[in-house]
């Protein structure tokens, strides 16, 4: 019979995407994991597999608990500006609060380009998809309700750029600024 567990999987599993998330793939090492999450090796490789399995594990996680909720007001049957008003208001509420100043795990996957596997890439570049789908699609939304005046694919392809802009900011220029901005990029959806 298996031994029981001694540790909460999940909760391991949450130190090890917060740990990817601040140092990347390649910035992450097997020892470090041992030493963030406080287990052995071998528990480690029993629960979670390698480092390549744990990553994937650590961005499917933060698919789940960070961006899936961030994502919820541009499924809201009232489509249109005021989800996209609703989803920048989260967003700056969620970007500006802890463990943000690392950025976004997706993004920081992208930009890691080819120091990380493309199964990883590909993997972020869904979930990037994913956002823009749902732009569009409340774009499209207000453009149909005459709410907007600019061509729906152009405001979000520019709101997609903006938002990756405001998750830069956010690492390298910090909240005060991200903050600032994040502001005027909403002030400024609602003239469109």
């Amino acid at each position: 019979m298996p031994r029981a567990l001694s540790f909460d999987p999940v909760e391991k599993l949450q130190k090890a995407m917060l740990l990817f998330w601040q140092n990347g793939y390649e910035g992450t090492s097997i020892g470090d994991l041992i030493n963030k999450l406080e287990i052995n090796r071998f528990s480690l490789y029993q629960q979670f597999g390698d480092k390549h399995q744990l990553f994937r594990a650590a961005l499917d996680h933060y698919n789940r608990i960070v961006f899936q909720p961030l994502l919820m007001p541009l499924r809201a049957d009232d489509q249109g500006k005021a989800a996209l008003d609703a989803y920048i208001a989260l967003f700056t509420e969620k970007v500006s609060g802890p463990r943000t100043e690392h950025g976004c795990f997706i993004s920081n996957t992208l930009a890691a380009g080819d120091k990380v596997q493309d199964e990883f890439g590909q993997q972020a570049r869904e979930m990037m998809h994913d956002l823009q789908s749902l732009l569009l699609m409340n774009f499209e939304a207000a453009e149909a309700a005459g709410e907007l005046g600019q061509p729906a694919s152009a405001c979000a392809t520019f709101s997609l750029m903006t938002i990756q802009a405001l998750l830069m900011a956010r690492k390298t220029q910090g909240k005060t600024l991200f903050l600032k901005n994040a502001q005027f990029f909403r002030e400024m959806v609602k003239t469109w």
